[in-house]
């Protein structure tokens, strides 16, 4: 790709466009000339790129060594706020560092609804229960009730990007598993009943259960 005569500003523009797009079409720019590299690799548009094309294509590209990590690791600087949440997952699920993981996604939270409910959910999994009420209210605060269909919506998406990281299933957090109930996040009381199966539970119980379900899926 030549590198177009176009005025800075609206080259700048241009690629920021492009990068909330997706991440993919920056190619040409990168290699277009040292300006147009320069502005791919600014603040602004490592900030907001959008890099869930990557993930959906293949995960294994932004992994240590993988082809895209240098540019996925100056996105991860910038806190970009897909890139940190992909990154947290991956730490989770790959490095088996559930902890780690769980405190490092605090650095977009509230900001991302999913890293707020991960994490959250994640505390369940370790049995942190004071730090999920606190995330689990965060979620509440900022997004909608956790009985809400967003949530469950949000739950979801959590649960099936663990799934696409193609997670080992190892349960060892089975026994670690609990679920806050204090004055602020109660246990559900169908969880007990006969409330259905997968997708079939109801709202009020179904962020229990994609807990429950997510330790499964964990190292």
């Amino acid at each position: 790709m030549k590198n177009p005569d176009l005025p800075d500003d609206i080259l700048r523009r241009i690629i920021e466009t492009v990068a909330a797009d997706d991440y993919a079409r920056l190619g040409g720019f990168i290699r277009a000339g040292k300006g147009t590299n320069e502005m791919v690799f600014s603040k602004k548009v490592l900030s907001t790129v959008n890099v869930f094309p990557m993930f959906w294509k293949n995960y294994r590209d932004f992994e240590p060594r993988g082809r895209c990590r240098i540019f996925w690791e100056k996105s991860l600087a910038q806190l970009n706020l897909e890139v940190v949440y992909f990154e947290r997952l991956r730490i989770a699920i790959h490095d088996g560092e559930v902890y780690g993981a769980t405190y490092l996604l605090e650095a977009i939270i509230p900001s991302d609804p999913r890293a707020t409910l991960a994490a959250a959910m994640l505390c369940v999994c370790l049995g942190e229960t004071a730090q999920a009420s606190q995330l689990f209210r965060e979620f509440t605060s900022h997004y909608a009730p956790l009985h809400s269909e967003y949530a469950r919506l949000i739950g979801d998406a959590v649960k099936e990007d663990i799934f696409w990281f193609n997670p080992p299933y190892g349960s060892s957090l089975e026994y670690s598993f609990l679920y806050p109930d204090d004055e602020f996040v109660q246990k559900p009381e169908c969880v007990s009943e006969d409330c259905g199966y997968g997708e079939r539970y109801c709202n009020m119980c179904y962020i229990h259960w994609c807990s429950k379900l997510i330790c499964g899926m964990l190292p």
